[in-house]
């Protein structure tokens, strides 16, 4: 759930009927895998190679200023 975010639905994968039960769902529900896909892209931006760099050189940052 952590990397998927709330743009997915998940399945527990050794669940034969849970799979089958949503990808039923997603096949007569059109309006949730709109949804579903409008999450999941606003998602994926959390993991651009720009923002994660940010993200990463904001640590180092506090690192440096907590050894000075």
């Amino acid at each position: 759930k952590d990397i998927a975010g709330s743009g997915a639905l998940l399945v527990n994968p050794y669940d034969e009927v849970d799979i089958r039960t949503s990808l039923e769902k997603m096949m007569s529900e059109p309006k949730l895998v709109r949804h579903l896909i409008e999450l999941g892209e606003r998602n994926a931006r959390r993991f651009d190679s720009r923002v994660v760099a940010n993200q990463y050189a904001a640590v180092y940052l506090r690192a440096l200023r907590r050894v000075r």
